[in-house]
């Protein structure tokens, strides 16, 4: 049996591709008509598709034994105690690696199994309540599968999941590879404009922590240049149709990402020079174009870009990805807080950390967030620092800018 996913045009729901689990190339019955009971709970297109990746895991690890889901769910029968073993065991498989999946990764596959596997023997169940009898046994296999399935969700996998970014020395390299004007020769990158967007794209990411499909959504009008408080926004607003089978999202908040004037001159070179070689640039308003279509770029593509320098350097597997970029942002925060408190008040000292790492990652302020905080000033401490985390760091390509600009204007002049 081949199981893929497959991103489902639907004109009847205004465009958006549904992901839609595949068996031998025709939609899978069961895993559809789950995928249409999220859509109806407002589920987010990429969170269906999160969904339906550990439902291939359920129905390999089913073939293999052999078993038939449908078969048990209908009969009431379910999954044993040691065959929820099992599956859980088949969960911790890094399927691209020979190690052990992460706890978190491991955690959420079993999780969404255990619903999948509930959702469907409800439904039987509830077909069966003129039958008491049998009703009545179903009830009791359901609780016991369920006790099984919470028993093992808090087993970790074998390989522990870490929040840590970038150490220092690899930070330092990560900056001197993804170079666009590749002096040392280390940028795996052959075309200078792919450089150039992904030198600028990264910097997104490890500059001001932008979630993998935050930086994709970000379209030129986002950007705010000139005067003395140079920005870009991650906000919510109606943006056009993302014409890519997975649909990037801004999660919970959004903010006003302060940017170094050196930051912003990168940008403005990137915008003014470079990204108008794109093909169709002037029909896209996406920051970051694809260079096969000029359309803007997957989520896969950011993948990609990061698997281009793990290939090329080893010491870079197993610790970059565009997340890991967020939590290297995130690390030189701490880093830049506690080096400069804001407060010689322990107290208040805490108080406003808190809020500017809670406004720098976009997060919802839980219950302990001080009061009397406004946005605004979150937005002002948090930028402020922001730009000294970037000042140092595209300083020098600035320099090359202005070196490369009037070499071109001297040439011109020759010729």
């Amino acid at each position: 049996m081949q199981y893929k996913i497959k991103h489902n045009l639907m004109q009847q729901l205004n465009g958006i591709r549904v992901p839609l689990l595949l068996k031998d190339g025709i939609p899978e019955p069961m895993s559809a008509a789950y995928t249409v009971s999220a859509l109806k709970t407002e589920k987010a297109l990429n969170t269906i598709d999160t969904y339906l990746r550990p439902i291939i895991i359920l129905y390999r690890w089913c073939d293999q034994e052999p078993i038939n889901f449908h078969q048990r769910m209908a009969s009431l029968e379910g999954f044993s105690a040691s065959e929820i073993t099992e599956l859980a065991n088949e969960c911790k498989k890094n399927f691209r690696e020979e190690d052990s999946a992460r706890g978190s990764t491991y955690k959420k596959r079993i999780t969404t199994i255990k619903a999948f596997t509930l959702h469907w023997f409800d439904f039987f169940l509830n077909r069966a309540k003129s039958d008491k009898t049998r009703f009545s046994n179903g009830r009791y296999v359901r609780e016991l599968m369920k006790l099984k399935f919470e028993t093992l969700q808090s087993v970790p996998g074998t390989k522990s999941e870490t929040k840590k970014g970038l150490s220092p020395e690899l930070k330092e390299k990560f900056i001197e590879i993804i170079n666009p004007l590749n002096e040392k020769g280390l940028n795996p990158w052959r075309s200078e404009k792919i450089r150039w967007r992904n030198y600028v794209l990264l910097c997104t990411y490890i500059l001001s922590g932008a979630r993998r499909g935050e930086g994709l959504l970000l379209e030129t009008v986002d950007y705010y240049l000139d005067g003395p408080d140079p920005k870009f926004a991650m906000k919510h607003r109606d943006r056009p149709v993302y014409p890519r089978a997975q649909q990037p999202a801004r999660k919970t908040r959004g903010k006003n990402v302060g940017i170094s004037k050196g930051f912003a001159e990168v940008i403005r070179y990137y915008l003014t020079d470079i990204r108008t070689q794109f093909k169709n640039a002037h029909k896209n308003t996406h920051m970051f174009l694809s260079g096969k279509d000029g359309g803007p770029i997957s989520l896969g593509t950011v993948n990609a870009i990061t698997n281009s320098i793990k290939e090329k350097y080893p010491e870079f597997k197993g610790h970059l990805s565009p997340h890991r970029l967020r939590n290297t942002f995130h690390d030189a925060l701490e880093k830049a807080l506690h080096e400069n408190p804001l407060s010689k008040n322990e107290i208040i000292n805490q108080s406003k950390k808190q809020a500017v790492q809670t406004y720098a990652g976009t997060w919802e302020p839980n219950s302990k967030m001080p009061k009397g905080y406004t946005e605004g000033e979150r937005e002002r401490m948090t930028n402020e620092i922001t730009r000294k985390i970037q000042k140092n760091t595209v300083i020098d390509i600035n320099n090359k800018i202005d070196h490369r600009k009037k070499t071109r204007k001297t040439k011109g002049i020759k010729q």
